[in-house]
């Protein structure tokens, strides 16, 4: 029988293949997960599960971007903040870590690598997006915080007006209480098997006696043809082993965490 622990870390191994997502489905059927679709169609699922926490419990997460879903599923994305913050009016403590400044620029270049690279792309995707890009500029510049992305053009200005969004919602969130983001980067805490400290994006409900009852994660999963973007495939598990396994990398943050989150929690 597969163990969740296995394939997190054959899926490493596995990455390039073409058929990566058919495969990851086959095995979780005779593992204790469910496969819940590719993002952005992962936000339900999310949500629910902070909904379900305990109210004298605790949600972690582990995301690339605080603003996560802001420009793929805006809609999905709209309910995950209120869900956020629902939780937190009801006294649920939520601790984040995400990608540092640097490192946050470095993977939305990677993420729109081909808009960046081709202007007549950048031009399709501001056409088939254009009313979440005006709204994410209206949201822009009515937070009060300086701004810079309209003194910029092309692939420069579209970057710069999501990183942004993203430091607006950390701000928010930053004033709001039970919540608490780490920023970390390259050198904190990486996976051996990848360079990136965040190659498994992860939700978890703890319980108020700090047991981890169940997690939401997200393994990237990359296409054959480099020129292509990669998606995410998300699962959700009750998986002692595996969350042993994340729990494990979570403390480990915690330790790199402690100005901002006081001290290490698992």
């Amino acid at each position: 029988m597969f163990t969740l622990g296995g394939l997190a870390i054959g899926l490493y191994s596995y990455r390039d293949a073409a058929n990566q997502l058919e495969t990851l489905e086959q095995i979780s059927g005779g593992i204790s997960t469910t496969y819940i679709g590719k993002f952005p169609n992962n936000m339900d699922d999310i949500i629910q599960l902070i909904k379900d926490t305990d109210p004298e419990g605790r949600i972690v997460m582990a995301v690339d971007n605080v603003g996560y879903g802001l420009f793929t599923n805006p809609a999905g994305h709209r309910k995950f903040d209120e869900g956020i913050r629902s939780a937190l009016e009801r006294g649920i403590e939520i601790q984040v870590v995400s990608y540092d400044d640097d490192f946050n620029r470095e993977k939305r270049k990677e993420q729109f690598k081909t808009e960046v690279e081709n202007k007549e792309a950048l031009r399709e995707l501001q056409a088939d997006h254009a009313t979440t890009i005006a709204d994410i500029e209206k949201r822009v510049k009515s937070s009060g915080r300086e701004t810079t992305f309209e003194t910029m053009e092309g692939a420069e200005r579209f970057l710069q007006l999501l990183w942004e969004a993203e430091e607006g919602f950390r701000a928010v969130y930053g004033g709001l209480r039970n919540i608490a983001i780490c920023k970390i980067g390259k050198n904190v805490a990486s996976s051996p098997y990848a360079n990136d400290p965040l190659e498994i994006n992860f939700w978890a409900s703890v319980d108020p006696s700090g047991d981890w009852k169940r997690v939401i994660f997200a393994f990237k999963i990359y296409p054959a043809n480099p020129n292509e973007s990669a998606t995410e495939a998300t699962f959700t598990t009750r998986d002692g082993e595996f969350m042993k396994v994340l729990r494990g990398r979570w403390e480990r943050w915690g330790e790199a965490c402690k100005t901002d989150f006081g001290t290490p929690s698992g």
